[in-house]
């Protein structure tokens, strides 16, 4: 069954609320390109305490994208997708509380601790829990056009969190034929993740894109998790483009794929991933979009199917540490004097 915007409207409604009350305990870092800030606040009366609190400002931040991102966040559940928790107006600002994952993105794992990659066994786990959530996404016939390391939340218990909900867009079905049409927006939005975009949606041409641009998105995340880098990121736009459209396959960088010469760290050279792997990345990053597996049969693949059970970050990650608190940035925020000017549920 096929949603539109409008009808999530009135999904998941709550009663008129009071603002919750919490304290402001740092700064954790930005989203939405930069334009937002991404506070950790703890709240009143919540059971372990900690909240991640972005503040949106609708005179930077489109203010429609705003509110479709809610009503994602309202409206979808599922375990492996970012919870809500809240989200209040006050003046041009909307504040959107959501639970807050101590080792934040996978992007912040690598950045902070595993510059060349994380291990294959990690990797494994969280591309489980990605493919879970995308495979409910599809399931309401919601693509999600914007997955990639920033956008997946880790918890150092192994829980996984799939975000950037504000980019997803819903398949139409076709009145007469009762067939799901294919897409051809694109917006501004998607700019940002033009590295992760499948060819489909970058050619803009009349045949559009569907639910298997996802999957080529999940292949370029896997050689982003796996290589500490998403590929075609040492190119100029152009020449990224030109490569995508002649069916240029990213590769995972280990002792198979590495040449005599090649620039790579000498950690990536001695490694070695498993076949099982390299098969499942060749097989999301088929340029042709019908030659990838959709997501159902991807979760029977051998590689995913390695997996038992879920296990501790801690265990799989052991580099990585929580995120610490960056105190004493927080001086340009009187947040509890704009919460008495007026508030507005969303």
């Amino acid at each position: 069954m096929g949603y539109h915007f409008s009808s999530l409207q009135g999904a998941r409604t709550t009663t008129p609320m009071e603002i919750p009350s919490f304290t402001i305990c740092g700064q954790i870092g930005r989203a939405y390109s930069g334009l937002a800030d991404v506070l950790l606040v703890k709240r009143e009366g919540k059971a372990g305490g900690l909240s991640a609190l972005r503040i949106l400002s609708t005179e930077f931040i489109d203010y429609e994208q705003i509110k479709k991102e809610v009503w994602f966040l309202r409206w979808l559940s599922h375990p492996n997708i970012i919870a809500f928790e809240c989200a209040f107006s006050v003046d041009a600002d909307v504040y959107v509380l959501t639970p807050f994952y101590d080792l934040c993105s996978v992007l912040r794992v690598i950045q902070a601790h595993y510059k060349h990659g994380i291990p294959e066994k990690a990797v494994v786990q969280i591309l489980k829990h990605v493919l879970l959530a995308v495979q409910y996404l599809h399931e309401q016939n919601i693509v999600h056009r914007s997955i990639r390391c920033s956008h997946i939340l880790l918890s150092s218990n192994g829980a996984v969190k799939l975000a950037g909900l504000r980019h997803c867009a819903f398949l139409r079905r076709n009145e007469i034929t009762e067939a799901h049409e294919p897409l051809h927006e694109f917006g501004p939005e998607l700019a940002e993740g033009l590295l992760w975009l499948a060819p489909e949606i970058l050619k803009q041409d009349l045949y559009g894109y569907g639910l298997l641009s996802d999957v080529y998105s999940i292949g370029i995340t896997l050689c982003e998790m796996a290589n500490g880098f998403p590929p075609f990121s040492d190119m100029e736009r152009l020449q990224m483009l030109y490569e995508k459209s002649k069916g240029t396959t990213p590769r995972l960088l280990d002792s198979t794929t590495l040449q005599e010469g090649d620039d790579a760290a000498s950690e990536q050279k001695r490694r070695t991933f498993t076949d099982s792997f390299h098969n499942i990345t060749n097989i999301c990053l088929k340029p042709a979009s019908e030659h990838r597996w959709p997501v159902a049969r991807l979760l029977t693949h051998p590689f995913v199917r390695s997996m038992k059970k879920t296990r501790s970050f801690n265990d799989l990650l052991p580099h990585a540490r929580p995120t610490a608190v960056r105190n004493g940035e927080l001086a340009s925020y009187s947040v509890s004097t704009s919460l008495e000017q007026g508030t507005g549920e969303l």
